[in-house]
């Protein structure tokens, strides 16, 4: 018997609910203000997180994503929240060209950057790393001058293991009531540069199992294209250490 799958904006809105709460959100908006931003735009949308939370708070903030599934989510996200804001369904490499505007900020978040080349077909192309330095030049013509990128990557603790997966548990109560339990485990292949993301949900005694694959970037490498992209003064913080990623911060 097969076991099913479970649609990628669920799977990703219950991951959110899990990972992130508002302590999460109020030290991202410490962040953004203590660098004076005004304008942001959130291109790697998803469900609506963080984006709709800072939208709720008065933040000037847009939403990208190329999802039609994860958009569909979004905006079902925003009507519950009776929140409102620009929203585009673009590809990375249109960006620039497509908004034809400029922000202060843009955020990349989980670790989406290392999809580009896998997240609609679930295998990783050839072309990845190019691609992924494509991306990160269309988000610097995206930002003002003196902008802020904050993007984040596979968590260093990931890296060189003697041993894979690397297995973390998750259990909670969703907000219409369901409980739910996460099984979240990551795999390198060095030899054909894939990371393997599968995740086990149980959700009111259904099963669900699937796999993710994605780029696997170093942090080095991502440095090195940051910096041939144009950025500068590149940094790392620690809001989402904790949950497994590693966050950059890059200037224009």
């Amino acid at each position: 018997m097969t076991t099913p799958s479970m649609k990628a904006a669920d799977l990703w809105g219950i991951c959110v609910q899990l990972l992130w709460d508002d302590e999460y959100v109020k030290s991202l908006e410490s962040l953004l203000r203590g660098r004076g931003v005004q304008t942001i735009l959130d291109c790697g949308g998803g469900t609506g997180f963080p984006a709709i939370e800072l939208r709720a708070r008065g933040w000037d903030v847009a939403y990208v994503d190329n999802s039609t599934e994860m958009v569909e989510s979004f905006c079902g996200n925003c009507a519950s929240r009776n929140v409102q804001m620009p929203t585009y369904q673009l590809d990375w490499l249109e960006l620039s060209e497509a908004l034809g505007k400029q922000f202060d900020a843009l955020l990349c978040r989980g670790n989406s950057l290392i999809y580009v080349g896998s997240w609609q077909s679930g295998v990783v192309a050839p072309d990845t790393r190019e691609l992924i330095r494509k991306a990160l030049r269309q988000f610097y013509l995206s930002l003002n001058e003196g902008g802020l990128l904050y993007l984040d990557l596979i968590g260093s603790h990931e890296y060189d293991r003697a041993a894979y997966p690397i297995r973390s548990e998750y259990a909670g109560t969703l907000p219409d009531g369901s409980e739910v339990s996460l099984i979240w485990e990551v795999s390198h292949d060095y030899t054909t540069r894939t990371r393997a993301w599968r995740t086990v949900v149980e959700r009111d005694g259904v099963t669900f199992d699937q796999t993710y694959h994605s780029y696997l970037l170093r942090h080095s490498e991502l440095r090195s294209d940051l910096q041939a992209a144009g950025f500068r003064q590149i940094e790392s913080c620690a809001p989402e250490a904790d949950h497994g990623y590693n966050v950059f911060l890059a200037h224009k």
